[in-house]
């Protein structure tokens, strides 16, 4: 089920659209990574947007308290006990050897992170989203190459297409108002 759109000649309204679809529920969102990273900054800027935006479900990993491999598996934990039969969703910021793939956000089944210490701790959940960020680090001499705008266009789109779970599951609820109704 890997689904991939990208940033680049398409509009956040649209890649948002179809991420949206992919879900039929608000999924329990679960975003990894820190601040103090810029790369690595994705999960927490999405998760602290979400809740900016009013995202109608539940929302781990924020600038203010992010989720990272240190407290991963204590977080999961949490998760599978409080919010049984739920769909977990992990969003996270990934990195490519190939600059064509930056910018791209990847839906997938399974996690297959660049980085070995996230990858060793055998993260289990139903969906994952990342948002490709920039060049492996191998790359560089600096582990610092990935560019705001794009880190904030990903982030958009990503917010945006969850959001868009939200208004769909309230679209079906709301009553139908007559036409001739009077205010």
């Amino acid at each position: 089920m890997n689904k991939s759109w990208s940033i680049w000649g398409q509009s956040v309204k649209n890649n948002a659209k179809q991420i949206g679809s992919c879900f039929e529920e608000n999924p329990i969102v679960l975003c990894l990574g820190t601040p103090k990273v810029l790369d690595d900054c994705l999960g927490p800027m999405v998760g602290s947007m979400l809740k900016k935006l009013g995202y109608k479900g539940y929302v781990y990993g924020t600038l203010d308290a992010p989720i990272c491999s240190l407290n991963l598996k204590p977080a999961l934990a949490f998760l599978k006990a409080t919010h049984k039969n739920k769909k977990i969703l992990i969003v996270d910021a990934s990195t490519t050897s190939k600059v064509e793939r930056i910018g791209k956000i990847v839906l997938a089944k399974e996690y297959k992170p660049f980085n070995q210490t996230l990858y060793d701790l055998h993260v289990e959940a139903d969906y994952f989203l990342f948002g490709v960020c920039s060049l492996h680090k191998k790359h560089f001499s600096s582990l610092y190459n990935a560019k705001m705008s794009i880190i904030n266009k990903l982030c958009k789109t990503i917010c945006y297409g969850l959001m868009s779970v939200c208004q769909q599951k309230q679209i079906y609820k709301t009553p139908k108002i007559a036409n001739n109704a009077k205010y």
